[in-house]
């Protein structure tokens, strides 16, 4: 549009030193038309920029906050694995100690039977 505005006034240019000035009038017109669509084309053009920059900045905050979401559920998903293996552990635990409850008692009557055999043998 530019080099058409340009070319325009080159026209109208000529047409003053030829004397003419309704074909000048005519041209000045056809150039005030150039100028205005130019006005719209570059106003257009910014906005589509600063839509573009918004667009890019949206994506890059998106994708920030999906890094964001993934770091919490790689969290989550390493709590929910020590979360398992504190409750096998504890269920292992909670076995063992059952059969070592269970042993303990055992070595208690046993120790009983020895005592009473002793005091047995001591009385005979």
């Amino acid at each position: 549009l530019q080099q058409s505005i340009k070319e325009h006034e080159g026209y109208a240019l000529q047409a003053l030193d030829q004397g003419n000035e309704t074909l000048a009038i005519e041209v000045a017109e056809k150039i005030s038309e150039l100028e205005t669509s130019h006005s719209e084309q570059q106003q257009a053009n910014e906005s589509y920029l600063k839509n573009a920059q918004r667009l890019k900045d949206l994506i890059k905050k998106s994708d920030r906050q999906l890094m964001d979401y993934k770091r919490q559920l790689s969290m989550i998903k390493t709590t929910e694995s020590v979360q398992k293996a504190t409750s096998a552990i504890t269920d292992n635990f909670t076995a063992s100690n059952s059969k070592l409850l269970n042993a303990k008692d055992s070595l208690e009557r046993i120790k009983a039977k020895q005592a009473l055999f002793d005091d047995q043998l001591k009385a005979a």
